[in-house]
């Protein structure tokens, strides 16, 4: 078991009314107070954001007190803060072409580190598209990179020769409901916001995530034109190119 915590942007997580400008520290706490949970401390505690008693222990003894928790995090001080603080970091590699720019700040905070982080993973997230016909694959990334492609980091971005001001009138319509419209407004440029293609091209784009220092990848939606197929191919060529 793996406890990931964080969060990829600040934009989403207002729609539900949480304030979280102080992410940053409030995840630096949270951190220090969850290990000091497993290792059966009492964590009374005064923080700048966080504030508990004495109460505040388990009453029960964990079957692991060593659980790794890694930090899911965007920009340079978050991810340098993900290598301080966490066993590993879960950063956004949207587009594939930002990896080394995501994980330059993770080993920053490594070297920052006072205890030793010899297991430390990297752990990319992005976006998968899988079939046997690349245009298909791509078709389908159309829906992801409308609607979520605003709200990346412009330095990422920049990466594919896109800036966050090039999604906005994309963004435009899908507030307005129109997300046919937005889809048909995708650049090619914009699809390279995931990894998209057929089993071999799949394979050679998470070989050069690998290069750029990201030690493993979770990749999700849109999967493929066919979900089914996707994983599939996923067990059947990808994979085992790996093994």
């Amino acid at each position: 078991f793996i406890l990931g915590m964080g969060l990829h942007t600040l934009d989403m997580i207002g729609w539900a009314g949480v304030d979280a400008t102080d992410y940053l520290q409030r995840h630096r706490e949270a951190v220090h107070l969850i290990r000091g949970l497993w290792r059966g401390e009492v964590m009374e505690y005064d923080g700048e954001v966080f504030q508990w008693g004495p109460e505040c222990y388990l009453r029960f003894k964990p079957l692991r007190l060593d659980i790794p928790i890694y930090l899911s995090a965007f920009g340079e001080d978050f991810l340098r803060l993900s290598g301080e603080i966490g066993d590993g970091s879960l950063p956004m590699i949207t587009p594939p072409a930002s990896a080394r720019q995501m994980v330059a700040p993770i080993r920053e905070g490594l070297s920052a580190r006072t205890d030793p982080a010899n297991d430390y993973v990297v752990s990319g997230c992005g976006w998968l598209s899988l079939s046997m016909e690349k245009a298909a694959a791509s078709e389908v990334m159309k829906n992801l990179a409308a609607y979520f492609g605003p709200y990346l980091e412009d330095h990422a971005l920049r990466t594919i020769g896109l800036r966050a001001a090039d999604f906005a009138p994309l963004r435009e319509l899908v507030d307005a409901g129109r997300m046919e419209e937005a889809r048909e407004r995708v650049t090619p440029d914009m699809l390279r916001l995931g990894i998209a293609g057929t089993p071999a091209e799949v394979i050679d784009q998470i070989h050069e995530l690998a290069d750029a220092g990201v030690n493993e990848v979770n990749l999700g939606g849109p999967l493929g034109p066919d979900p089914a197929e996707a994983i599939r191919l996923m067990g059947e060529e990808v994979i085992p190119a790996f093994r």
